[in-house]
């Protein structure tokens, strides 16, 4: 389970990750314990759409986009 603080910006792409305040330590260690004991189709499948966005949104992905707003 990939564990985000909001701070990264990647949370705004990265729907099935578990956002967590990193200065909130009552809700990091709620976070940790959700993720461990997630199961593990829950787990699967959370992984299986991160992999899936990624394989389209690359570096190439990113740096069109980029390139794009600087014109």
């Amino acid at each position: 389970v990939l564990i985000l603080s909001p701070f990264a910006g990647a949370g705004e792409t990265m729907h099935e990750a578990l956002l967590v305040n990193p200065y909130e330590l009552d809700d990091v260690a709620d976070t940790l314990h959700r993720a461990l004991t997630m199961p593990i189709d829950e787990r699967e499948m959370r992984m299986y759409h991160l992999k899936k966005r990624e394989q389209t949104m690359n570096v190439d992905f990113w740096l069109t986009s980029f390139l794009k707003e600087q014109e």
